[in-house]
């Protein structure tokens, strides 16, 4: 009898959660099908992502402050252990994670730059691939023409997104982070579905891998950080359990330490044992390491500055996009997505201030997108902005955002029109709209080189056993790699040492005890270069320069010069 009973309840349960399955399907029907997923699959896979790599191509080389800066010399520094050679060459950020830049270095340094710039596009295409499966997965609507002719319109309108298109095929790594939340939150979607079907196991193995890949591009880039902990926070939106709720911010967080332990234990503890501070140099007014100044060392500069314009952000940012970002640009996407969610508000109260006057049942609601994921994505764009918006409000780090905001749109117009046709020609009409006071930016493209970065070795080869002080606060640590391993670089000005800092003191130590020749490099166009102030703090004879302007093909005009030491 129990047999009996166990088959019944068993019978029962595949009955109600098993859809009604055709017996028999056509050729012609089958053949359609097949057709259409392989055309998916070349949509997805290639044309997007190929489409995306050629735009790269046609913007020309990327030249950004952050390359010239760090993310090359980085690369290089960890390949070849310089840590313990060079002092803050690439200012504060010689002491960021490596992880991204190690890769990026092979490349530039292996492929010719057309390769790279076009194999960058093409990988970070896949951010607008990710976004046609989110509207393809979260549309309910039958027509699977429908859904893909959505899926293309909405993933155009991402593709114009300004931060992403500025860092498209370049090396400022946004669109890596936005490429790994895309993808977690597309795993997390996925998770749920298994989750809300009683398929524990594939459920919490997917829900660990979006952790996991938060985890790991956290330690590329630590302002992904935001974004992993909005994805946790939203979580409960996705299910009608209490226990799976709580179940499932463990599993999310339990991936995402084990991520993080990958991808920057190891940097943590270089940093901790090096200078007392894991996260150096930044939160350093808590860790109050002697290497560097008592601050958080995080840049405030685009901050809003008070509670009025807290609220009204998006709208000033609509306005002048300078308030977000060091270049002019103008997009309206983030100031229409905050007034759909205003009215969306506003309309949601008065229908439960009228049903309750009346003493209504309210009645249920048809959707174009599913409920719960497009309440799980509408709650993780708004806590991400907010987040962001207290910690940075530089705009690059929200590329992920600005790509979802259009399908977001959608999904809160969905709430607020009963009337669905309503819905495509109202964001038809946005987008128009929007393109009229669209302004694109760039931060610095050049025609292709045959490599990324070339120097003439010609100039420096025969500089050896030398210290090099490096002045000023221009991005100029990209010449490093060019030079003998035996010249050692040394920076005591810039945005991270000062010359009372024990670094700053233990450069001047060196220069006057090495014995080594010493040269100076700095940009001739950097006004916070004062040669008569670095004169008297390191104790070096300006009276008697040997200089030469290096060439390379980066914009810059870098002096080198041969100094004497007092």
């Amino acid at each position: 009898m129990q047999t009996y009973r166990n088959c019944c309840k068993v019978g029962k349960l595949a009955t109600a959660r098993s859809p009604i399955r055709i017996p028999f399907m056509s050729d012609s029907t089958r053949r359609r099908t097949t057709l259409t997923n392989i055309l998916l699959l070349i949509l997805l896979l290639a044309l997007i992502p190929g489409a995306m790599g050629i735009k790269a191509y046609r913007m020309g080389k990327d030249t950004n402050w952050d390359l010239r800066n760090y993310h090359f010399y980085n690369g290089y520094a960890q390949l070849e252990n310089r840590m313990d050679v060079d002092i803050s060459p690439a200012q504060m950020q010689t002491y960021f994670n490596p992880i991204l830049d190690v890769p990026l270095y092979w490349l530039y340094t292996s492929l010719p730059s057309k390769v790279v710039g076009v194999l960058y596009g093409c990988i970070q295409g896949v951010n607008i691939s990710l976004i046609f499966i989110l509207f393809y997965m979260l549309a309910v609507f039958r027509s699977r023409i429908t859904k893909i002719l959505g899926g293309i319109a909405i993933a155009y309108f991402a593709y114009t997104a300004p931060g992403f298109l500025s860092e498209l095929g370049a090396s400022m790594n946004d669109n890596f982070v936005s490429l790994f939340t895309l993808g977690a939150i597309l795993l997390i979607l996925l998770s749920a579905k298994s989750l809300n079907n009683d398929q524990k196991k594939i459920g919490f193995w997917l829900l660990g891998l979006a952790g996991f890949l938060m985890g790991i591009i956290i330690g590329g880039k630590l302002t992904a950080a935001l974004f992993a902990v909005s994805l946790g926070l939203c979580l409960p939106f996705l299910y009608p359990s209490r226990k799976i709720k709580w179940s499932a911010l463990g599993v999310f967080i339990v991936g995402g330490a084990a991520g993080l332990l990958l991808s920057e234990g190891f940097w943590l503890l270089n940093m901790w044992q090096r200078f007392g501070n894991p996260f150096f140099p930044n939160y350093n007014n808590l860790f109050h390491s002697p290497f560097a100044g008592s601050q958080n060392f995080l840049d405030r500069r685009f901050l809003p500055v008070n509670w009025q314009e807290y609220l009204l952000w998006p709208f000033i940012m609509a306005q002048n996009g300078q308030r977000v970002s060091e270049l002019k640009f103008s997009d309206i996407r983030f100031a229409v997505l905050y007034a759909s969610l205003m009215i969306w508000a506003v309309v949601s109260a008065l229908k439960w201030i009228f049903r309750r006057r009346a003493q209504e049942t309210p009645a249920a609601s048809t959707l174009l997108f599913d409920r719960r994921a497009g309440n799980y994505l509408i709650a993780f764009t708004g806590l991400s902005f907010v987040l962001w918006m207290l910690q940075f409000s530089i705009y690059r780090y929200i590329v992920v955002l600005e790509l979802l905001a259009p399908f977001v749109f959608l999904l809160v117009l969905d709430r607020i029109f009963s009337f669905k046709p309503v819905i495509p020609i109202l964001g038809l009409l946005v987008f128009i709209v929007a393109m009229k006071y669209y302004q694109p930016y760039n931060w610095g493209r050049v025609p292709w080189t045959d490599r990324y970065i070339e120097v003439d070795r010609a100039q420096i080869q025969g500089v050896r056993n030398a210290n090099v002080i490096m002045l000023g606060s221009s991005p100029t640590s990209y010449v490093i790699p060019f030079f003998s391993p035996d010249v050692r670089f040394l920076r005591p000005e810039g945005n991270l040492l000062n010359y009372g800092s024990e670094l700053g003191s233990e450069i001047v130590q060196i220069l006057h005890t090495s014995g080594y020749p010493v040269y100076l490099l700095y940009d001739v166009n950097d006004s916070s270069v004062d040669l008569a102030r670095s004169s008297q703090e390191l104790g070096i004879d300006l009276g008697n320069l040997d200089c030469q302007v290096l060439r390379d093909n980066m914009p810059d005009d870098l002096n080198f010069c041969k100094v004497l030491v007092k």
